[in-house]
């Protein structure tokens, strides 16, 4: 029988800064064998001591207990070096993870970020 979850996971970290803010954005997985990853890019961000560390989860695909924990993992740091933390805009799994798990700690940290009007709506000059 197949499992729906592939047995190489990998995990991309990208981090921005604007304004005292750090974005880490993260595309992939969050699992048992990526959790590594996240710590090492939460550790790097927050040594800049930022005002606020947002983890944008849009294009994270999977997250199981383990990443969940790291999650939290991640909230507690921020805290740790007074720095505000958000969940910004997670994907519909990694939303419905957290809904199932009871997870309001992190989902009352989740953000959206406004809609940027299309193309297609901008007025022609």
């Amino acid at each position: 029988m197949a499992d729906s979850h592939s047995t190489t996971s990998a995990l991309l970290a990208l981090a921005s800064q604007a304004d005292g803010r750090t974005i880490l954005t993260l595309t992939g997985e969050i699992d048992l064998t990526t959790t590594c990853t996240l710590r090492t890019e939460v550790h790097r961000c927050l040594r800049e001591r930022p005002a606020h560390l947002s983890l944008d989860l849009r294009s994270v695909t999977f997250c199981d207990a383990a990443g969940m924990r790291a999650l939290r993992w991640a909230r507690r740091q921020a805290a740790d070096v007074q720095a505000k933390f958000s969940i910004v805009a997670p994907s519909q799994r990694v939303e419905r993870l957290l809904t199932v798990a009871g997870a309001t700690d992190l989902l009352s940290l989740v953000q959206y970020p406004p809609q940027e009007p299309s193309a297609t709506n901008q007025p022609s000059a």
